[in-house]
């Protein structure tokens, strides 16, 4: 009997971010896997884009991970830069920009600061 698999599991599989702490995409990626993608737990993180917004606003995700149980998304909403984590579904912390972008090229930035506290905090 084998009972290794709880190590097993939670054991480092190899991985394209493994080492890396600057991640830059150009065009449109679908499909990235959990294990290549860039890992935000407990740690200061940030998401800088460079949009063109159409005359009549935007709307569109700018850059996804997860899904239905967890993750994140940066995107822009009747205009509006929105950063949102999706923590198991319990809780959906939002920020939103308080302006519609202007029709044209613009950089939007989502810049988070881990401070240590650690996930239970934010269930309270």
């Amino acid at each position: 009997m084998d009972n290794s698999l709880v190590p097993r599991l939670i054991s480092p599989r190899p991985s394209l971010s493994a080492g890396r702490n600057v991640f830059t995409y150009s065009g449109e990626i679908t499909g990235t896997p959990n294990g290549d993608a860039p890992s935000i737990l407990n740690t200061s993180y940030n998401f800088k884009a460079q949009v063109e917004v159409p005359t009549g606003g935007g709307n569109g995700m700018i850059v996804t991970q997860g899904g239905r149980f967890g993750g994140y998304g940066f995107y822009l909403l009747k205009g509006k830069p929105v950063f949102l984590w999706n923590l198991v579904d319990l809780k959906r912390p939002r920020w939103q920009g308080t302006e519609a972008l202007s029709p044209g090229k613009h950089t939007v930035e989502f810049d988070f600061k881990y401070d240590g506290l650690g996930p239970a905090t934010l269930f309270q």
